[in-house]
């Protein structure tokens, strides 16, 4: 069972997910808020720099303000509640935390919550 971030406002589905580098093992442990309404994850801008990723294409992608811009793609390896997943593409954005779109969450089963502020995700 993992605890809501109460300095969300409002609070928000929080997890601590580890970030590598396909090649080189470095690895960096961030926060990474679950975003159902993402159909794409997002990396930090500073985890690129950090792991000295690879750009390895391009994506078109629309925000939630409606535009359509277009994103360098990185391939990672992650781990998620315990699970390592295979390599794959994600954006990066100017930001803090990582967002964990449908992209990976559909690896999952979550429960959400809310009122209890808190939630499970697992491998099925």
């Amino acid at each position: 069972m993992y605890r809501f971030d109460n300095v969300s406002k409002p609070p928000a589905p929080y997890l601590a997910v580890v970030v590598r580098h396909p090649h080189t093992r470095a690895e960096i442990r961030i926060a990474a808020k679950l975003d159902t309404g993402a159909a794409k994850s997002v990396i930090p801008s500073s985890v690129v720099a950090t792991l000295n990723l690879e750009t390895m294409g391009s994506l078109s992608a629309r925000g939630f303000n409606q535009a359509i811009d277009t994103y360098p793609v990185y391939y990672v390896e992650l781990e998620v509640a315990d699970l390592k997943l295979p390599m794959l593409p994600v954006i990066a954005l100017p930001r803090q935390d990582m967002l964990l779109g449908r992209d990976i969450l559909n690896y999952f089963i979550i429960t959400l919550d809310g009122k209890a502020g808190a939630f499970e995700m697992h491998d099925p």
